[in-house]
């Protein structure tokens, strides 16, 4: 695979709901593979962080039927993946439920 296709996501930002485990995580670290600046958003807040820690990425505690959970996982700066006030600067979002138990 050429370098540009591995870092063809430079400088984007991927936002990705259940991202601590199973696809969610995998779509993480592919997309961090790919240079994307990742956000991991997550009920589980121990496994959200170690998750956020191995891909380089920022972790935010959300419950994605939590309308204000909702609006705090968009507010992210898309150079420093740093929490803002911008809606504007998600670039991917990927949306991975889990199934109540």
């Amino acid at each position: 695979m050429s370098d540009y296709a591995c870092r063809r996501l430079v400088g984007r930002t991927a936002l990705i709901t259940g991202g601590a485990s199973g696809i969610g995580l995998a779509s993480a670290r592919r997309l961090a593979a790919e240079g994307a600046n990742v956000v991991i958003a997550d009920m589980d807040a121990s496994a959200g962080e170690a998750a956020a820690a191995e891909v380089g990425g920022t972790f935010v505690r959300a419950n994605v039927t939590s309308p204000e959970d909702n609006a705090n996982m968009y507010k992210v700066d898309r150079k420093s993946t740093r929490l803002n006030s911008s809606h504007a600067n998600i670039s991917y979002a990927v949306f991975c439920l889990k199934k109540k138990k």
